[in-house]
């Protein structure tokens, strides 16, 4: 370091300034997220929803700001993060570390494909039973001999969106290996119970 000393600074108005808007928007999804474990605590008596929403509420709450001695960059870091998964601020920490892998994965793959199985809605049915099923699927799947031919190397991602049908889990592939037609998928993929799937070529960039 040119200077060992660091600028330590104080004041409320840094944190939209420094932090930004992207950060403003995490935290009033955090409160939301934060009230919605309180509400469920007090609704079910559930001690594990109540340890999650303490965790939550001081998530990222207390940011330090410092300027570098270095180049005298205002920058920040915080003294707690929850880790609970839901809250925005370490949701998108986690992001960013497993896009990092996720590019270094595909550096070393020869002919990178993104595949996108997905599953019929049943009525009444749960997110999370929703959720079973799609493994279930999963991982007959991945048993089968059509994939075993085809696919040499995969990364898989559970996705859950929510629309008109309510709560939709999906899948998420890149893999590695040798061209499947998209009718021999599709096939391959009903036969375990799937419903509509894609494949397409895909690069790092994405």
């Amino acid at each position: 370091l040119a200077d060992s000393s660091l600028d330590l600074i104080k004041g409320t108005n840094l944190t939209s300034r420094v932090l930004g808007e992207a950060f403003q928007g995490r935290e009033d999804i955090r409160e939301i997220f934060s009230d919605s474990l309180l509400g469920a605590y007090y609704k079910t008596g559930d001690r594990y929803l109540l340890e999650k929403y303490l965790q939550v509420s001081k998530c990222s709450q207390e940011p330090l700001f410092f300027r570098c001695p270095n180049d005298g960059m205002l920058s920040s870091m915080f003294n707690y993060r929850c880790e609970v998964r839901g809250c925005p601020h370490c949701d998108r920490k986690r992001k960013i570390e497993k896009a990092a892998v996720v590019r270094l994965y595909m550096s070393m793959l020869n002919h990178a494909r993104f595949i996108t199985p997905t599953i019929a809605h049943q009525h009444g049915e749960s997110s999370s039973d929703q959720l079973e099923r799609l493994k279930e699927y999963a991982k007959k799947f991945r048993r089968l001999k059509a994939y075993k031919a085809h696919v040499t190397a995969a990364i898989w991602f559970y996705q859950v969106t929510h629309g008109e049908n309510g709560w939709h889990w999906h899948l998420h592939v890149i893999t590695d290996g040798f061209f499947w037609k998209k009718e021999e998928l599709a096939e391959a993929w009903a036969s375990v119970g799937g419903g509509f799937v894609d494949i397409r070529d895909v690069d790092e960039s994405a």
